[in-house]
């Protein structure tokens, strides 16, 4: 049960990660759109 846990955990932790770094790159992509737009 404490192993099944951990695992969980360790999922949650990387789906946070690629949210995380995909929100950054999403952020980066539009502030470079918008410089070159204007």
């Amino acid at each position: 049960m404490h192993k099944m846990n951990e695992q969980v955990l360790q999922v949650t932790k990387g789906d946070f990660v690629g949210s995380a770094s995909g929100a950054v790159v999403l952020t980066a992509l539009i502030v470079f759109l918008s410089s070159v737009l204007v």
